[in-house]
């Protein structure tokens, strides 16, 4: 036999590492901590990461849902509620999943008992009435399915080319604005265009009963309705220059109404309203509205929301309800003029002149829009007409008196077809107070007969 080799290092008992791998005993290796730490976290965050998009898939539709309540902060509202859903996911990070759970569940009851109102209040609209249907169905506002837009010299204007089904105190009507953005169909081209608010755009009633419409029917003219609801006589002016002159009419009929000064002093601060008056009637400057009437920047997370996710919901009206009924003691009753011995009491109710020196200011605007009108009128060939709803008598004569100083016409068409509801016509909307079908009717009557009477020449082909 040979020598025996000697190992280089080590003995028997303890061979070299490269002689372990001919050994039948197998190595038992250590587990490595860090990998089995890595491993966890993995299982962890993939765990994690499907509980976030299941919760997100389950919550955002919901918040939604809820968000559209809040016509004036939708936006606002929904961001917020992903702010409380980041904090829930935090404390889900930290295993506490308590309030990830009882976010889903309130989310989950709001936005069904949402659903259930919802769908009640359009199955069930002849339950809700008086200031509870006007909120939940009225359009009159610049949200989403509302009429108006901001507009940051009018205050508002109407939405151009919108149609939809109107309500306010029980009467329902359709409102079909076209692209300019007045109420009926585009003439192009009209003989006589009508200003004023809502008496002229024709609340409760349909187009083709409005007054501008009746005046067509009984003239054979073409007519323009240019009436916004809730405005005076400066928005009006607008509406003259904006879009009425360029219809070229032969007449321009303005409806003035008592709230006229009102309207001035809503819309307009002290120092807008001042400009306007020292203006002149030549001066073509718009004034400024109130902040809360422009129109909101692009990227206003409420606008945003209002142009590309918002729907319009019924039921958010009840949010607007309970804050102003909050503001007005839940006096929700209003005692309009509209039967022969209410609107006896009010005919011979007395207007107050201005008292203040800020009602005085708006008086002189009113009568300086007057004075505008008559200007753009006269530079394109037009005749301005005022006429008033004939009460007050001391409004309507002070009316009166502001057109004669200016050298516009009057008609008394107001006081005409008041005396006719005082026989017991049916001339206004019972409990509203706006002309009925029949009154507007009456009063479209009453302006053909003062035309062909006065201006026979107006009334003649061109």
């Amino acid at each position: 036999m040979g020598p025996t080799l000697a190992y280089a290092s080590g003995s028997e008992a303890n061979p070299p590492a490269w002689d372990c791998m001919n050994s039948a005993e197998p190595i038992k290796r250590r587990a490595d901590p860090d990998s089995a730490s890595k491993s966890k976290a993995m299982v962890i965050s993939k765990q994690s990461a499907i509980t976030m998009a299941v919760f997100v898939a389950l919550y955002l539709p919901p918040l939604w849902l809820v968000s559209n309540l809040f016509r004036e902060a939708g936006g606002v509202v929904f961001l917020a509620g992903l702010g409380v859903a980041g904090v829930c996911l935090l404390a889900l990070y930290s295993r506490w999943r308590k309030p990830l759970f009882v976010l889903l569940l309130v989310s989950f009851l709001s936005s069904a008992t949402l659903v259930i109102v919802e769908a009640f209040v359009r199955l069930q609209p002849d339950r809700f009435t008086g200031m509870a249907g006007n909120y939940l169905y009225g359009r009159f506002h610049a949200y989403p399915g509302g009429i108006y837009e901001r507009d940051e010299h009018m205050g508002k204007r109407i939405r151009p080319g919108q149609a939809c089904d109107m309500y306010f105190n029980g009467y329902r009507w359709r409102h079909e604005a076209n692209e300019l953005g007045f109420r009926g169909p585009d003439p192009g081209r009209a003989d006589v265009v009508f200003l004023g608010d809502s008496m002229i755009y024709g609340h409760g009633v349909e187009t083709d009963e409005t007054v501008p419409h009746r005046f067509g029917v009984h003239s054979g003219r073409t007519t323009a309705n240019l009436g916004v609801q809730g405005t005076g006589l400066i928005q009006s002016w607008m509406m003259l220059r904006r879009i009425g002159v360029s219809l070229q009419p032969r007449i321009v009929f303005v409806c003035s109404h008592p709230n006229d000064t009102g309207d001035v002093t809503q819309y307009y601060a002290r120092d807008q309203i001042e400009r306007f008056v020292a203006g002149g009637a030549e001066d073509d400057a718009e004034p400024i509205a109130r902040p809360r009437f422009h129109p909101r920047s692009a990227w206003n997370p409420n606008e945003v929301w209002d142009r590309h996710f918002a729907v319009p919901f019924c039921s958010a009206g009840i949010v607007r309800l309970l804050a102003q009924g909050a503001k007005i003691h839940c006096d929700w009753q209003r005692n309009v003029a509209s039967t022969p011995a209410e609107l006896s009491r009010a005919a011979v109710s007395q207007w107050q002149p201005p008292q203040t020196e800020l009602d005085h200011l708006a008086w002189r605007a009113s009568c300086m829009a007057l004075a505008r009108m008559q200007y753009l009128c006269q530079a394109h060939g037009a005749t301005l007409v005022v006429f008033d709803l004939g009460f007050p008598p001391s409004y309507s004569a002070s009316v009166e008196a502001e057109a004669r100083r200016l050298g516009v016409d009057y008609v008394p068409a107001g006081r005409a077809t008041l005396e006719r509801a005082l026989a017991g016509e049916d001339i206004y909307l019972k409990a509203d107070g706006h002309w009925s079908p029949h009154g507007c009717d009456a009063v479209a009557q009453e302006l053909v007969e003062w035309t062909r009477t006065r201006h026979p020449e107006l009334t003649a082909d061109r």
